[in-house]
């Protein structure tokens, strides 16, 4: 570039020299590739002139998201759900539709948001470069459709196509019904909910674009993919854990309260549960490697109850025991009820032992879930929850909701009770006017007769 105020020139990225006319690997090729004479040779990875542009990392293809656009199912039959109803306005076989559901597979697949694998395409885009590599015109002439159809798919390269295409009679013969443009995607089909939703949303938005503007040869258009259920199955099994889980937590307060009667301690045992489950779930997956699924979506809400009982008992103990000091209330509820919650806990371990042996790993993923939750219950209760009443249990009734009506009955008797003496009855105040004047006499009287008042 030149300057042509004093005349002087900067070369361009990958240049120099005097006249740059030399070729060099700007910024040494980014760290991503080896220079050889000025030209980066990139690394795997990674493309550009100067290697500066990194590919996204390829997923397996057998790992790899797999979806279809669908074309010509209306909806499901109403006597049988598992049976479609066609479109009947579709003519997959003109020239219209081939060329519409070519340019899809292209559009999808030049759209890098999308993230089409070019190792697969759509079966459209085979049968097409099949027919020019034959010496045939695409679109093909209606006439002649069937007989290249059937052509196409007898070869041993498009048997990968067959479930993508259905027809009214056997072997491809017939009128076109349906069709479907099956793509995989590079994105880790196992990566869970996480990882497919903004791919869901990017490919809903896509089949919504395609339908506003598909002709009446196409019909219908349809997103499916086993993938997008199976994470639809995940947010709802997930969104309900997380209302169970709320839900349960709401019903041990209420009895916890109710049995204890103390609002701080019962909120101090309610902590107490709340660190229990998160403390068992961190260890089912961060240690065990375990996975969110069904057994584990029914524990957190089962294991909730079963470490409330714990919990309620060192409360309730902590509550009803008599000592002047923090420290007396808990070693007497410690001396009363600790062999008691010691027992029901070893009895609920040991119980869940003999599911560890079993063969069936939902029962070996159930018995390590009882024996954790047991163990962490036992610690939180013993541990936590004596530790935290001792700093900051309470020594009085203040948080007692027993007492609490009590309370509000005996400052209303007090309200009245003030209210009457500082407004006198008119009558009475009358009364002492009028009788002012005879004060003494009266109180001579009194004296007379031996100081009754």
């Amino acid at each position: 570039m030149c300057d042509t105020v004093d005349y002087s020139w900067t070369c361009k990225d990958g240049y120099e020299g005097d006249c740059c006319d030399i070729k060099t690997c700007f910024k040494n090729c980014h760290a991503a590739g080896k220079c050889n004479g000025g030209t980066c040779e990139c690394y795997s990875g990674f493309k550009g002139e100067f290697c500066e542009i990194k590919l996204p990392k390829k997923v397996p293809m057998s790992y790899a998201l797999e979806l279809s656009i669908v074309f010509g199912i209306n909806r499901a039959a109403d006597d049988n759900k598992t049976m479609p109803v066609f479109d009947s306005r579709t003519n997959f076989e003109s020239a219209e539709a081939m060329n519409f559901l070519e340019s899809i597979c292209s559009e999808a697949r030049n759209n890098t948001a999308l993230l089409v694998r070019e190792e697969k395409p759509c079966w459209v885009t085979a049968f097409k470069e099949a027919m020019i590599a034959g010496g045939q015109a695409f679109p093909i002439s209606p006439s002649l459709f069937p007989a290249m159809l059937t052509q196409f798919f007898a070869a041993s390269a498009a048997s990968v196509y067959k479930g993508d295409i259905g027809t009214k009679g056997k072997d491809f013969e017939g009128k076109i019904q349906w069709t479907s443009l099956t793509m995989k995607v590079n994105v880790d089909a196992s990566g869970g909910a996480a990882t497919l939703l903004p791919q869901h949303t990017l490919w809903k938005e896509f089949t919504e674009s395609v339908q506003k503007r598909a002709p009446k040869s196409v019909g219908t258009v349809r997103l499916i993919s086993k993938h997008f259920t199976q994470m639809d199955t995940e947010i709802g099994i997930i969104t309900s854990t997380v209302v169970s889980y709320l839900t349960s937590n709401a019903i041990c307060f209420v009895c916890v309260v109710i049995f204890t009667g103390d609002l701080l301690v019962s909120l101090y045992a309610m902590f107490s549960i709340v660190l229990i489950v998160m403390t068992l779930m961190g260890f089912l997956f961060a240690i065990m490697g375990y996975t969110f699924g069904a057994i584990e979506a029914v524990g957190v809400t089962i294991f909730v109850g079963m470490s409330v009982d714990y919990g309620l008992h060192m409360a309730h103990g902590f509550h009803g025991a008599h000592g002047k000091t923090r420290f007396e209330k808990i070693r007497d509820a410690l001396t009363h009820l600790g062999v008691s919650i010691v027992g029901g806990a070893v009895t609920t371990a040991g119980a869940a032992i003999f599911l560890l042996f079993c063969h069936m790993f939902l029962f070996v993923q159930l018995g390590t879930m009882m024996f954790a939750n047991t163990l962490l219950a036992l610690f939180f209760s013993l541990v936590f929850l004596a530790a935290v009443c001792d700093v900051g249990g309470p020594l009085s009734h203040m948080f007692d909701i027993y007492a609490f009506p009590g309370f509000v009955l005996k400052l209303l008797g007090k309200g009245k009770s003030t209210s009457a003496k500082v407004e006198p009855s008119p009558q009475l105040a009358s009364s002492s006017s009028a009788d002012a004047g005879q004060t003494p006499q009266k109180s001579q009287q009194n004296d007379d007769d031996g100081g009754f008042v």
